[in-house]
């Protein structure tokens, strides 16, 4: 064959390949397990995530196992979180579930714990981003994974805005109602996804920890956007309580 002909072969079968790969990163529903770059525990410590994506119908549900003690913590003692996505409802269900060796499958019935903390703290809009410490050496995340976790938050970032809820029969504080929590961040930048009929939920002063983390690792706002000197003093006040 002429090296011409290879070539245009070559190319002809790119789409194939990259249609297979997806195909598989799509079915691939084992649990992934890293180091949290943004969750800490009380005392600053590292929290580590298992995560499984698990499709029932027009739904999916989203597994997360966290542990606050190390990764190496027995599954039966690890906190054990639902979250329920419909994404033709727009609606994101969230439980904490009773610790348990096995993970949820769907259509089965599981008891409700209470919440260990408010997940609309950190949820506002549904499921949010996956972000890994690839740095932490106790838990190494092969290349596979990360092409997981990559498709993972593609398909995150499709759902758009969901309404978070607590799953029926939770109990426990999943928001908080305090008028001062509810005050909402009025940053010109943020307000452009993060407002009513928005792509995302407002800000509020409940969610100042997730704020306050993003901007200050340059997560938020996304390129090619940009806060003011302004609108960082604003921000500033907002999540000092001001």
């Amino acid at each position: 064959m002429a090296p011409r002909a290879r070539r245009i072969g070559s190319l002809a079968a790119l789409p194939l390949a990259l249609l297979a790969l997806a195909m598989a990163l799509e079915l691939d529903e084992r649990p992934l397990a890293f180091a949290s770059r943004e969750s800490k525990t009380r005392a600053g410590a590292t929290v580590y995530n298992e995560v499984r994506r698990r499709r029932s119908g027009g739904r999916e549900l989203w597994v997360m196992r966290q542990s606050h003690d190390g990764p190496t913590l027995d599954r039966a003692r690890q906190d054990l979180l639902l979250i329920e996505v419909d994404p033709d409802r727009g609606t994101a269900d969230f439980a904490q579930l009773r610790p348990s060796e096995g993970d949820p499958v769907p259509g089965e019935t599981r008891e409700a714990a209470p919440f260990r903390a408010s997940c609309f703290r950190c949820h506002p809009s549904g499921l949010r981003a996956l972000r890994p410490d690839f740095d932490d050496p106790r838990v190494q995340v092969s290349t596979w994974d990360r092409l997981r976790l990559a498709a993972w938050n593609l398909r995150i970032k499709a759902y758009g805005r969901l309404r978070a809820e607590a799953a029926a029969g939770s109990n426990g504080v999943f928001r908080s109602e305090r008028r001062f929590d509810r005050e909402t961040l009025k940053a010109e930048t943020c307000l452009r996804c993060h407002s009513e009929g928005g792509p995302r939920a407002p800000l509020e002063r409940q969610h100042t920890e997730t704020i306050r983390h993003l901007v200050s690792e340059g997560e938020m706002p996304p390129f090619p956007f940009a806060l003011s000197d302004e609108e960082n003093v604003k921000i500033q006040d907002f999540v000092d309580g001001f």
